[in-house]
């Protein structure tokens, strides 16, 4: 969809200087003035049309990425600049001194919701390198992959307290794993190529109605990884 809107406004810029070269040459007629307006006008409307919502609502499915561009990720300021590449379909997260993040600025989702991608651990140290941070509700939790697979969960206020789950199991060098995260009321479940790795009970459960979700953010510390096939998915059924 942003494509489209590139696409749509590209092409009424085009135009627009077209008629802008010809006026300077001889001066745009009055069908030209008004082709021009015309592209304008459809390329505003384009980009309004294609605009995401702010939220996703039950059953809706997005990609995350078209695999040519960043798109609405924002790439976070952790002190020295970070180094992020598209290439190939693929997003690199550069070693960066010491960490390298991006975050997802387009429709949320707090609760009921899947995140899907694939994961692919390059040149880098520590036993820790990928950090997901999530929303729950109105808090947010952090996914951490690496040489163990865990989560930690840690509430606001004079009574914080953490909760989460731990899982020994490495993810292989130069191999593509993939990844499943899903946020539920009652539960985080997290899979792994395929089969379920962790399971964190959210006791109270977490609130489906919040109204401003923490931030999406992927980053890695140290390390080298490669990211593709990002997908988020509101559940409809939420006790899947």
């Amino acid at each position: 969809m942003l494509r489209v809107r590139r696409i749509a406004l590209r092409a009424a810029s085009w135009l627009v200087a077209a008629v802008a070269l010809l006026g300077c040459q001889s001066g745009p007629s009055a069908s030209e003035v008004a082709k021009a307006r015309e592209a304008e006008a459809a390329a505003a409307a384009a980009a309004a049309a294609a605009a995401p919502p702010p939220t996703l609502e039950p059953g809706q499915s997005l990609s995350l990425f078209d695999g040519t561009a960043l798109g609405l990720w924002r790439i976070e300021d952790l002190g020295q600049q970070q180094n992020v590449q598209v290439a190939d379909g693929v997003i690199q997260l550069g070693w960066g001194n010491p960490g390298t993040a991006i975050e997802w600025t387009g429709p949320e989702a707090a609760v009921d919701y899947e995140l899907r991608f694939e994961l692919q651990r390059g040149k880098g140290s520590g036993d820790a390198y990928c950090f997901v941070t999530f929303p729950v509700g109105d808090q947010s939790c952090t996914l951490v992959l690496g040489d163990w697979v865990g989560v930690q969960c840690r509430s606001s206020g004079e009574d914080a307290a953490e909760r989460g789950g731990f899982k020994r199991t490495a993810l292989e060098p130069e191999r593509w794993h993939a990844v499943r995260l899903r946020v539920v009321a009652s539960r985080i479940q997290v899979s792994l190529d395929g089969e379920v790795a962790i399971e964190v009970p959210l006791v109270p459960p977490a609130s489906a109605s919040a109204d401003a979700p923490r931030a999406l953010s992927i980053a890695t510390w140290s390390m080298v990884a490669s990211l593709r096939e990002l997908h988020l998915e509101r559940l409809e059924d939420a006790s899947r």
